[in-house]
C-alpha cells in the first residue's frame, strides 16, 4: 500500500522532462489482447519466476495482508465477493511454467475460490499468530493456487482475513486494490466498474515496447532512457553499511523486521522542510537515510532504491498485477552538505530517476552488465527506501473493517526502511531486514541513526556533524 507521491503538477514536470530529451509521454494505448488461455508474462514476472525456482520452500516472494472485520459478517456474501474479484482479474487464476517448446508462459485456467474458516480460541492474539503462520506457507506460481484467503473466527462478530497472493500476480498497490474491490463487491457486486485491460494486456504490450526500443538501438539512434542510466550509473558502486556478517554462500532470505519512531515534534520539522524546499515527503524520507548510510558506510557515492507504482496509465491502476519497479537513486553527498543541501541534492536525484523509471530494472540489469549475484541478490540496489500511508479503518453499515500489516520472517533487500505517518502526528521507520547479514541490534543502531538525523533537521548540520556513530 505504497502511496503515490506524483501529484499533477509532477507529473507535468516529468513529461517535461522527458520530452525535452525526446522521449515520447504518449505510448501506444493498452489494448485487449484477443488469443487464447496462454498469456505472456513481463519482464518482472520473468525474474520473479526465476528467483521462485531458487527458493521454492521460501515465502520471500508473497504479498499478505489482513482485514480485521468486527461486527456481523454475512460469510456467503464475503464469499462471493472473493469469486467476483477472482473472476474479475485473470492474473488471479493464471499459473507460470515452461511449456513443451521450451517456452515460459502463463496459463489461464478456472479456479475454485475457496475461503475456509478456522475457529480461534486464543483471542486476537492468537489469531495473529495463525495468520503469520498461514502467510509463511509457500505459493507456488508453477502449479496454483497464486492466490489464497483463510477467515480466522475469533467470536461470532470478530473476525480476521488472511490473504495471500505470490509477488509474481501483485504488489502492494494489489493488495489495496484487492481490499477495497473486496468491500465494495460484498455490500454491491455490481457496484465495481468493468476493466478495460487485464495485466496480460499489459505484459504484451511492455514486450512490444521493449522490441520498439532494441530496434531503435540497432540503427542510428540509441534509447534515450537507457542511455540515461548508462551515464547515470557510471561507476557506481552497491551502498556498504557495515554488516555483522558477508552475504552467505547460499542465502535463505531469512529476516525479520524492528521498527523506530520519530517523534511529532522531529517529524514536523522535517516535513516543514521538505515543503519549503518544494521536496515530497518520500524525498525527505530518503534523506534522511541517505544521510544516516552515508554517515554509516562512509561513503559519499550513495545508491539506494526506491519502488514506484508503475500505474501511471489510467487503465493500469485498477488492476491486480505486479506494476512495482525497482529504481536506483544515485545522490552525491560529498563535500560535507548541511542537511538542506542533501535534501535538494536528493530530492532532484529522485524526480530525475522516477522521469527515467519507464524502464523495468531486469532491462537495466542486462542492458548495463549490472553483474547477477548469488542467491537473487539484488544487483546494484542493496538497501531500499519506501514511504506508506498509514492503513485506515472503513465502516460498511455495523461492519467495522479495519487493514493490517502481516509479514513473513523474510527479506528482499539486504535492509529496507519502510516510513509512515502516525495518528499522532510522528513517523514510524519499519526496517526489514535480513537477519543473514544482520543482528537485531545492529538494526537498532541503524534506526536509531535515521531517528537521530531526523531531530536535527531543523539545526542543519553538514553531514559530518549529524549525531551518527559510524561504528554501528
Amino acid at each position: 500500500m505504497t502511496s503515490n507521491w506524483l501529484s499533477t503538477e509532477r507529473r507535468a514536470l516529468l513529461d517535461r522532462l522527458l520530452e525535452a530529451q525526446g522521449i515520447s509521454t504518449s505510448p501506444a494505448l493498452i489494448r485487449p489482447r484477443t488469443t487464447g488461455s496462454t498469456v505472456p508474462l513481463s519482464f518482472v514476472q520473468q525474474r520473479l519466476w526465476f528467483l521462485h525456482q531458487l527458493m521454492r520452500d521460501s515465502p520471500r516472494y508473497q504479498i499478505s495482508g489482513g482485514l480485521w472485520l468486527r461486527g456481523p459478517l454475512d460469510i456467503a456474501a464475503l464469499h462471493g465477493a472473493l469469486e467476483l474479484v477472482v473472476e474479475r482479474h485473470q492474473v488471479l487464476r493464471t499459473t507460470y511454467r515452461v511449456d513443451r517448446e521450451g517456452e515460459l508462459a502463463g496459463h489461464v485456467g478456472p479456479v475454485e475460490t475457496e475461503l475456509p474458516l478456522i475457529e480461534v480460541e486464543g483471542g486476537s492474539d492468537e489469531a495473529l499468530a495463525i495468520a503469520r503462520r498461514l502467510i509463511a506457507t509457500p505459493l507456488d506460481p508453477t502449479t496454483g493456487p497464486v492466490f489464497r484467503t483463510t477467515l480466522l473466527k475469533v467470536a461470532d462478530d470478530h473476525h480476521l482475513l488472511v490473504v495471500m497472493m505470490h509477488h509474481i500476480v501483485s504488489d502492494g498497490w494489489s493488495l489495496d486494490v484487492l481490499l477495497k474491490e473486496l468491500t465494495t463487491a460484498y455490500t454491491d457486486p455490481r457496484g465495481l466498474p468493468e476493466l478495460t485491460v487485464q495485466y496480460s494486456d499489459y505484459a504484451a504490450w511492455q514486450q512490444q515496447r521493449a522490441q520498439e526500443q532494441e530496434a531503435l538501438s540497432g540503427s542510428s539512434r540509441t534509447d534515450p532512457v537507457l542511455e540515461h542510466w548508462r551515464r547515470r550509473l557510471d561507476g557506481a558502486e552497491p551502498l556498504r553499511v557495515p554488516t555483522d556478517r558477508p552475504w552467505p554462500s547460499r542465502p535463505t532470505s531469512a529476516g525479520s523486521t524492528l521498527t523506530e519512531t520519530i517523534p511529532a515534534d522531529a517529524a514536523a520539522a522535517l516535513l516543514d522542510l521538505a515543503k519549503k524546499r518544494g521536496a515530497s515527503p518520500f524525498a525527505a524520507a530518503m534523506a534522511v537515510s541517505t544521510a544516516a548510510f552515508s554517515r554509516l558506510s562512509g561513503q559519499t557515492d550513495i545508491v539506494v532504491g526506491m519502488m514506484v507504482g508503475g500505474r501511471e496509465r489510467d487503465e493500469l491502476a485498477p488492476l491486480v498485477g505486479c506494476f512495482m519497479n525497482t529504481v536506483p537513486v544515485r545522490v552525491d553527498l560529498s563535500g560535507d552538505p548541511a542537511f538542506s543541501t542533501v535534501l535538494d541534492r536528493v530530492n532532484a536525484a529522485v524526480i530525475t530517476a522516477r522521469a527515467h523509471a519507464d524502464v523495468p530494472f531486469e532491462r537495466l540489469v542486462e542492458a548495463l552488465r549490472l553483474g547477477r549475484e548469488s542467491g537473487g541478490r539484488t544487483p546494484l540496489v542493496h538497501h531500499l527506501v519506501q514511504l506508506e500511508e498509514a492503513p485506515r479503518p472503513l465502516l460498511l453499515g455495523d461492519l467495522e473493517i479495519e487493514p493490517v500489516g502481516l509479514f513473513t520472517d523474510t527479506a528482499k533487500f539486504d535492509l529496507s526502511a519502510c516510513f509512515a505517518t502516525t495518528a499522532g502526528g510522528g513517523m514510524t521507520c519499519r526496517a526489514e531486514y535480513s537477519t543473514e547479514l544482520f543482528d537485531p541490534g545492529t538494526v537498532r543502531r541503524i534506526l536509531g541513526a535515521v531517528r537521530r538525523v531526523a531531530e536535527t533537521v531543523a539545526e542543519d548540520r553538514p553531514l559530518s556533524a549529524l549525531p551518527v556513530e559510524r561504528n554501528c
